[in-house]
């Protein structure tokens, strides 16, 4: 079903959408609607909110740096991991004090709940499962309209990283973003796109010689975003 989006229809407008909400999707999420901005975040499935299906802990070394800017600056990340950790341990202790880190192993159920909460409760905010089938360059009327509804959207940069033999080339393209288009073809305008997808872009769990098509944790994966990025200019790859 396609929705043809029209001034009156204020459920499918929004600031800025968040595509993906796991770590970092939930604090560009947050963030974004503590600041006052109308935002949408959107996910495959709403159980993979924050599930931590790669690691179930929080800091060590490098990313505990990380922990404490996101905390300085207001984040969730670690007040979550204050609440639902099973046990926290400083790393190297017994190396110099450069090297040594507080890390926390976390109940990842109980992170993921506490973190969904968190999200469905905060103003400004709206939680939706769907997979973003592309980024929306053109207009948000859906079939046809006019391309700039109200002056809702505004002219933006889309940044391409190209790799070439490790060095990375930066290009400027002028790009019109509107909004996103789901699978199941509901259209939602913003003036801002976030993605935060993660492992799931197009991603593949390997063991051994066999190769599956899916997500983390028995997840589904994003099958068709990796596409309209790489047709918007964006040469991707997978470590």
């Amino acid at each position: 079903m396609t929705i043809s989006l029209t001034a009156d229809n204020q459920d499918y407008f929004f600031d800025a959408v968040v595509v993906g909400i796991g770590h970092a999707g939930i604090e560009a999420a947050l963030a974004l609607a503590r600041s006052g901005f109308k935002t949408l975040a959107l996910s495959i499935s709403l159980d993979n909110a924050g599930f931590l299906a790669c690691n179930p802990s929080i800091g060590g070394t490098a990313k505990g740096h990380l922990v404490c800017e996101v905390d300085a600056l207001g984040g969730e990340m670690g007040k979550a991991a204050d609440e639902t950790m099973t046990h926290l341990r400083m790393l190297n202790s017994s190396k110099g004090p450069a090297v040594q880190s507080l890390r926390a192993q976390i109940d990842k159920y109980r992170y993921h709940d506490r973190m969904k909460s968190v999200l469905e409760n905060e103003p400004n905010l709206t939680l939706r499962q769907g997979e973003v089938r592309e980024i929306l360059t053109e207009n948000c009327q859906g079939d046809g309209g006019v391309d700039n509804i109200l002056g809702y959207v505004k002219k933006g940069i889309a940044i391409n990283h190209v790799y070439e033999d490790s060095n990375i080339v930066n290009t400027t393209v002028p790009l019109t973003i509107f909004g996103v288009k789901t699978v199941s073809g509901l259209k939602y305008c913003a003036k801002v796109v976030v993605i935060a997808t993660g492992v799931y872009l197009n991603s593949a769990i390997i063991t051994g010689d066999v190769i599956e098509e899916r997500g983390p944790s028995g997840f589904a994966r994003s099958n068709y975003l990796a596409d309209s990025l790489s047709k918007l200019g964006f040469r991707l790859r997978r470590f």
